[in-house]
């Protein structure tokens, strides 16, 4: 299935998420202008304690802290909770701040031949929005999140680990598997120690005329071999 067969459809409670932008060129993404700031509202917790009951969950483990955080999130149909470590989270917040935008192929299938490509942008080192690619080339102004990460940075000190949410806002057309395959590729370019990862978001950042997303797609169809 490809970008131009999905139907736009509008998320309820989200403003038009873009304000003032300036245009980038991008090879493989032609006549796409990203915009610096979303303004939107926001659908998940921003804070760890509007999740969980913070003082006792400081009591368990590292370890029991992943897992409780799995199991709250393993029963709702359109949610995942997953987990950084600590250097994990570092290398985000960093690579965040330099590199906020990127674009992944969301496979279909294993070979790459079908996919849809996902725009992505991250704000505060915290909040990771993606939308339809050919959703926000053709209506920048109203293109709407469909995918959101927000990441709890409230335990990295003391349990040397973020948790992170992962929610689909457009389940007529995404599954909770698509919320996996895209936690897959983000996590491998913004937290993993990888520089050719690295390299990719430099370039789709800083350098957008020289940046190859055939080379993301190889990306993908690794991580999808390993992991399915």
């Amino acid at each position: 299935m490809s970008t131009s067969s999905l139907k736009k459809s509008a998320v309820r409670g989200f403003k038009g998420v873009l304000g003032q932008g300036c245009h980038l060129a991008l090879r493989g993404c032609p006549g796409v202008r990203l915009q610096r700031r979303c303004a939107f509202s926001y659908p998940s917790p921003r804070e760890l304690n509007q999740v969980v009951h913070l003082a006792k969950f400081v009591r368990e483990t590292p370890a029991n802290c992943v897992s409780l955080w799995s199991l709250h999130h393993s029963t709702k149909p359109t949610m995942l909770g997953c987990a950084l470590s600590a250097t994990e989270y570092v290398a985000f917040a960093q690579r965040a701040s330099k590199y906020p935008w990127f674009v992944f192929p969301l496979l279909r299938a294993a070979d790459g031949n079908s996919y849809v490509s996902m725009l992505c942008q991250v704000q505060d080192s915290r909040y990771v929005l993606f939308t339809y690619l050919q959703e926000y080339r053709e209506h920048a102004a109203t293109a709407q999140p469909r995918v959101v990460f927000t990441v709890y940075p409230e335990l990295v000190a003391e349990k040397q680990l973020a948790l992170v949410r992962l929610e689909n806002l457009h389940e007529g057309q995404l599954e909770k598997a698509d919320l996996w395959r895209l936690w897959c590729q983000w996590r491998h370019l913004y937290a993993a120690a990888d520089t050719a990862g690295l390299q990719l978001l430099a370039d789709f950042n800083e350098r957008p005329r020289v940046f190859r997303f055939e080379k993301a797609l190889e990306v993908a169809c690794k991580l999808y071999a390993e992991r399915e």
